[in-house]
This record gives C-alpha cells, sequence and structure tokens, in this order.
C-alpha cells in the first residue's frame, strides 16, 4: 500500500480561500492522505468552514491556537499531529494539481530521498497562469542554497523524521521560512526534483506574506544572519554581499530607506573584502590558462581523421548520445546505430510521405524526439513525435496540421533545467502566415506551449541554441525576412539582437563567444562572431558563393566546426567543413566535395559528443543517396 502523507495546511483568516485548498487535495490521483488543518487564532468563519467541511470528509483533522502565533508555529503544531510517513505542506490559499502527490512520491521512489521539491504555476490578478520556476536543484544541495534561496512549501514533500532531525521549523523566521528550512535539512538529506509544476501559487490574495515588502526584508536579513558563518565558509563573502543586496532592494520596497542604505554599504563593504572572490578569480585565470596550453599541445600533437560510411539514404537530422548511440533520421524513417554508424537498425518510426526526418534529439530524460518533412506526410502525422521507451512506441507532442503545406520542427534545444524549444519550419506558399514559431516545454515533452510567434509572410525559424552559463536562448530567422533574437527568461520574451547583420542559419555558443553564419541574402560564406550581443565582427570569409548551414563547438578541444553548402551559382567551388582551434579568429578547410550540382554539401551535423560528431553530405545533387562521416582524432 502506498505510503500516508500528512497535508499540513495552516489557516488564519482564510474562510474564502481555504476550500479550495482542501478540494485540490481531495483531487490527488494518489489516494492514501490526511490533511491536519492548523487554524492560527482566526477571527473570520474559517474554524466553521472546515469544522463543516470535515464533517463530510473524515480524513481531515482540525487543530486550533486560541492566538495568533505565526505560520511556522501553526506548520510545527500540523507536523508533530501528523500520523504519516510523509508530510507536505500547502497554503491556505493556494492549491495543488491533481498529479501533485504522485509526482512528487514518484521522484522520491525514484531517487531513493527524503525530500522532493518541484515547479509551480503562479496566478496574477487578471492574467493567465504562468510557469513559476523553482531552481532545478536535486542531489547536495547544501552550498547552492547558501547562495539563493530555493524550494516553496507548496512544493516540498518530505519524510516526517527529516523535520525531527532538524528539530522541527524556525518560528521566529518571518519570512523567507522555506528557505531556512531548506537550507537545514541539505545538511543532512539529499533532494530530488519534479520539473513538471504541481501546485497553484495564488499572488492574488491581498494579505499574502510575499506581498508584504518590509516583512519580507526583515526575514531575509534573518535568514542571512542566522547562516552567515556557513554562508562565508562554503560560498565566500561574495555570496554574503549578494544576499545584502538583496535585503536592500526588499527594504527599499518596503520605504525602509535606512535600513535599505544600511544593507546596501555591508553589500559594498563584504564585497570589497571578498578575499574567496579574489581567489576563485585567480584559480579561473590559472584554469583557462592551463586549459589553453594543454590545448594547443594537443592541437600540435593531433592531427583529424575523417572515415566516411556510405549510406542507404539522405540523412538530415542526427543525435549522439553520451553512450555513444546514434540516431538518425533516414529518409523517411529514424533509425539507430550503435556501430559509430557502420551498421543501422530497421525503422523505428516511419513516416509514410516523408523524404527527410528534419530534427533527431535525445533530451537528458532518454526520451527520443523527431519530426517528418515531406508534402506527403498527412495532416494527422504532421507535427513532432516523441518516445518514451527507445523507439519501440511514439505519440505525437506538437500537432503541425497546416493544410497542404509542408511544416515541420527543425531547431530542437535543450537547457540545463531540462527546459526543451522547438522551432518550426515552412515549405509552401509565400503568402502562408504564422509559421515562424518557436515552442517550449517543461514537462519532458508532454505538453508545450508557444512561446514566439512571428506572423509574418514565410519565416523559419532556422536554429535555436542556448548559453550553458547563462540559460540565454538565441535563434535565427529567415527566408522573406530574416533576423536574430533571444531570451533571457527561459523563452517568456524575446527581443532581436545585432539587426544589420545579413541571414543566418548557423549559430554556435562557446564559452566566450557566439558565433553565426551566413544563408543567402547575397552575402555568402561568412562567419561571424559577437561577445557582448551588441557589436558582431567577421572572423571568416570564404569568399565563395556557399552557405554556412551549421556551426558546432567541442567543449572538450574548444574546436569550432563549420559546414557549407553550395548555392548552385558556381562550379568550381567547394562545399566543405571548415575547422578553427582559436576561438575562430582563424579557420581551417578539413573536408570537401567537388561541387557538382545545386546544394552539394554538409546539411547538417549532430552534436558533439566525445570528440565525434556525425554530418549529412548531400552529393551530386541526389537526396536519394548521402555519406555521413566521423571527425575525430
Amino acid at each position: 500500500m502506498d505510503a500516508l502523507v500528512s497535508v499540513v495546511i495552516p489557516a488564519y483568516n482564510r474562510a474564502n480561500r481555504i476550500i479550495n485548498a482542501l478540494k485540490s487535495v481531495q483531487g490527488q490521483t494518489y489516494a492514501n492522505w490526511e490533511i491536519v488543518v492548523v487554524d492560527d487564532g482566526s477571527t473570520d468563519e474559517t474554524v466553521k468552514i472546515v469544522t463543516d467541511y470535515a464533517g463530510r470528509e473524515k480524513r481531515i483533522r482540525l487543530i486550533r491556537h486560541e492566538r495568533n502565533r505565526g505560520a511556522q508555529a501553526a506548520r510545527n503544531t500540523g507536523i508533530k499531529a501528523a500520523q504519516g510517513e510523509w508530510v507536505a505542506f500547502l497554503d491556505s490559499d493556494d492549491e495543488w494539481l491533481p498529479a501533485s502527490l504522485a509526482l512528487r512520491m514518484a521522484v522520491a521512489r525514484r531517487d531513493n530521498v527524503k525530500v522532493v521539491h518541484s515547479n509551480a504555476y503562479i496566478q496574477h490578478e487578471g492574467k493567465p497562469r504562468e510557469i513559476y520556476y523553482s531552481p532545478a536543484w536535486s542531489g547536495k544541495i547544501y552550498r547552492k542554497l547558501l547562495v539563493k534561496d530555493g524550494p516553496t512549501f507548496p512544493s516540498l514533500l518530505l519524510k516526517k523524521e527529516t523535520l525531527e532531525k532538524i528539530g522541527y521549523l524556525d518560528e521566529k523566521i518571518k519570512a523567507f521560512q522555506e528557505w531556512d528550512t531548506s537550507i537545514r535539512l541539505a545538511k543532512y538529506f539529499n533532494f530530488g526534483f519534479e520539473s513538471e509544476p504541481t501546485f497553484i501559487y495564488d499572488y492574488r490574495t491581498e494579505n499574502a506574506i510575499s506581498r508584504d515588502n518590509l516583512r519580507g526584508a526583515i526575514g531575509y536579513e534573518q535568514n542571512v544572519t542566522k547562516h552567515f558563518m556557513e554562508i562565508v565558509a562554503f560560498a565566500g563573502f561574495e555570496a554574503v554581499s549578494y544576499h545584502y543586496g538583496v535585503a536592500a532592494r526588499w527594504y527599499r520596497n518596503g520605504n525602509d530607506f535606512e535600513n535599505a542604505r544600511r544593507c546596501s554599504i555591508l553589500a559594498r563593504v563584504f564585497k570589497l573584502f571578498s578575499f574567496t572572490m579574489v581567489l576563485e578569480k585567480i584559480r579561473y585565470v590559472a584554469s583557462r590558462i592551463k586549459a589553453m596550453v594543454i590545448r594547443n599541445v594537443i592541437n600540435r600533437l593531433h592531427t583529424n581523421t575523417i572515415t566516411v560510411h556510405e549510406l542507404p539514404g539522405a540523412i538530415k537530422s542526427s543525435f549522439i548520445t553520451r553512450e555513444g548511440v546514434i540516431y538518425a533520421g533516414m529518409g523517411e524513417s529514424v533509425v539507430r546505430s550503435l556501430d559509430n554508424g557502420l551498421t543501422w537498425s530497421s525503422p523505428l518510426k516511419s513516416w509514410t510521405g516523408a523524404y527527410s526526418i528534419y530534427a533527431v534529439h535525445v533530451a537528458k530524460t532518454g526520451y527520443i524526439f523527431a519530426s517528418p518533412k515531406g508534402p506527403g506526410v498527412s495532416n494527422s502525422e504532421k507535427g513532432l513525435w516523441r518516445s518514451v521507451d527507445g523507439g519501440n512506441t511514439w505519440d505525437r507532442v506538437i500537432d503541425l496540421s497546416y493544410g497542404d503545406n509542408t511544416i515541420c520542427i527543425w531547431p530542437l534545444a535543450e537547457d540545463n533545467e531540462g527546459r526543451i524549444f522547438a522551432g518550426t519550419y515552412l515549405d509552401g506558399s509565400e503568402n502562408y502566415l504564422g509559421t515562424g514559431n518557436i515552442y517550449r516545454s517543461v514537462d519532458s515533452g508532454i505538453t508545450w506551449q508557444k512561446v514566439y510567434e512571428d506572423n509574418r509572410k514565410r519565416i523559419h525559424i532556422h536554429n535555436i541554441q542556448i548559453d550553458e552559463r547563462s540559460g540565454i536562448i538565441y535563434a535565427c530567422y529567415g527566408d522573406s525576412e530574416h533576423g536574430i533574437i533571444r531570451s533571457i527568461n527561459h523563452g517568456e520574451s524575446w527581443e532581436k539582437i545585432l539587426p544589420d547583420l545579413p541571414q543566418m542559419v548557423g549559430i554556435c555558443v562557446t564559452s566566450l563567444y557566439r558565433f553565426l553564419g551566413t544563408d543567402g541574402n547575397g552575402v555568402k560564406g561568412k562567419l561571424f562572431r559577437t561577445k557582448d550581443d551588441i557589436n558582431a565582427e567577421l572572423v571568416f570569409d570564404t569568399h565563395l558563393p556557399i552557405d554556412n548551414y551549421w556551426l558546432i563547438s567541442d567543449k572538450v578541444t574548444g574546436r569550432i566546426y563549420a559546414g557549407f553548402v553550395d548555392d548552385g551559382s558556381s562550379r568550381s567551388s567547394k562545399a566543405a567543413v571548415y575547422e578553427s582551434r582559436d576561438e575562430g579568429l582563424h579557420w581551417k578547410r578539413v573536408y570537401a566535395l567537388d561541387i557538382k550540382k545545386e546544394w552539394d554539401g554538409f546539411h547538417c551535423a549532430s552534436n558533439i559528443m566525445d570528440g565525434r560528431f556525425l554530418c549529412s553530405v548531400n552529393y551530386d545533387g541526389d537526396t536519394r543517396n548521402g555519406q555521413i562521416f566521423t571527425l575525430g582524432e
């Protein structure tokens, strides 16, 4: 039988909201629960409403405080009265989603952890529901919590014994109480994380603690003071400086300018004397110099070797997993190779009428994604498909039924926290509108939200890349018009950057630069790089009528590779793969094709894994045949 979960709900004057909280627990797909409502001295009808409701639901218990003692005291009362092995928290003005307990219990079993937290939805007044992202931290997260606050109480599911271990909740903390609780828990226990939202955080309630800026400032500073020595020891004075800066903003928003000024001064002082930060910078510079020296030695001692394999069909997309398994879109099917492309499996999934599979991606979860392209693909087959069992069964997760036009997902990218972004590509009417779209999924590709829409005529999303350090998303679009856009908030909003550059298809993000490759618009065979997204410099010009279709980087060696395709205007040029070993300043041709027909060249490349990547070749203008090669040491 499933373990009993005790749901602790502190309540103070919530007569108008608490029924929704209770109903959301009743609606759980996980059935073995009890509710402990702790009324914290309410003066409205809260007690009567809960008492009446408990008369119809025997799994609800009500405990009363004679006077108001605060949410932490109410939670402690509920914890001590809990009969379950597990405890979960729900604020009386919030609501759980139906799978909330089931999802978190699944993470607890899968990861063998005693503490689980999750993302949520946030509901503002008069606005649609939005995702409220909690840091996607799992495992040992003690140091991370000393740097930044993390889980929220309604997202926490934990064994009762963990709360007994830390001596229950600190009732003196005025705000950011879950931050203090999480820090204390993380000293002893690993955390698990569920990326799918599990509750709705109601930001409409007038007396919500989070909206009291002065109380928030006091609570935040209480946490910093309480854990000061641990923050210094594990995160350094730079983290202390950051925290006092945050407290200053809270005080300022609460119109307490004296304390805001005090915290601002403390922030500057701790930053000035941040010896840990200085040492870290010295170590960072030293490691960069060491890496550059080692990289240069490796580059001088080793040369690339190229292994070419003939293929039974043209490959338009491919992906190499960490285990070395290759998935590729070959003709109208997704196939798999376990031996570096020498032999291939029978089709894992086929789409009748497709002449290519434009997107193949294997997510961090192991799920496989693919999208077919071709005029013969039926509306019921168009879109993005996902397999959760290695390619045996597939489900369509994005519907792209756009009449007779051939539309598919082309670029796919995934950030460090498992959010997946997909961009659309259209072949069809010049007047067809609304196809330059970017979709985002935060739940392993089950559901998708359109986060960018370009309603101009015939716009493709050519590429999407994500900076692993900053999380900034870059995308390029083009055809009737072109541009480069970026998002600094996980795709919630987008801005156009570098407006004076020609149309781009290739994008590559390294530790220092963003690289961009030209496609069409009379500007051929050029590569640009930018460090600040404001100014771009030309770093390579082939002086040939060839388009750059892709750019990828090897994070181990620092090398960057660029693939070019001939546009058919000249038979004297060579479609080629170029390599740079110095952050894009110099480029060397490492593989080439003699141009015979239009669009000969290197049309796509997989990710780089262990110094290997796969590249599709369109040779002699024949899309029915192709080659694929591994470029490595």
